[in-house]
């Protein structure tokens, strides 16, 4: 049996174990086992006679632990921003898009006769009803729901007419 094998053997589930119960998962535990025991056979021309053997490869295990978790902290941060600046670029088209909806309303809007319009800013800027427009602008509410239907279908045309 090969000395390395024997290593493995005698003390690789230890180590996976004490690998385990830092980093709380099981494959980076397993990981970290492998990188320790291959560290400690690299490694073992800077030992002397008397190192004692556990306390070395726990200080090796606990080493590659921290690498796992700074290796892990680096990948969160990095999918962090990466996250932060793709909802950032989403929010920013988003804008952009409610921008260019409200300039082309408003385009529209300023494009209706001023009996059409005053009907609409009323009705569903102002959120009139149907008797409070009518009263405010002294017409019978048979005109205001007429007007109100011939500026929305005027208002679907124009806003339809303009590309995205």
């Amino acid at each position: 049996m090969s000395a390395l094998s024997e290593l493995t053997e005698h003390y690789g589930s230890a180590i996976t174990r004490m690998a385990y119960l830092q980093l709380g998962d099981a494959h980076a535990a397993e990981d970290v086992a492998q990188e320790t025991l291959l560290a400690a056979w690299d490694g073992v021309h800077r030992t002397r006679p008397d190192t004692a053997l556990w306390p070395w490869l726990l200080g090796i295990t606990y080493n590659h632990c921290r690498k796992h978790w700074r290796s892990v902290t680096r990948r969160r941060r990095r999918e962090q921003t990466a996250d932060h600046l793709c909802k950032k670029h989403r929010d920013s088209v988003h804008v952009e898009q409610s921008a260019i909806r409200l300039e082309t309303t408003r385009k529209a809007l300023s494009s209706l006769s001023p009996k059409l319009r005053i009907v609409i800013l009323l009705r569903y800027f102002e959120g009139l009803s149907i008797r409070e427009t009518a009263d405010a602008l002294d017409l019978p509410q048979g005109t205001v729901k007429r007007r109100c239907h011939v500026a929305i279908e005027k208002l679907r045309e124009l806003i339809n007419e303009v590309p995205s």
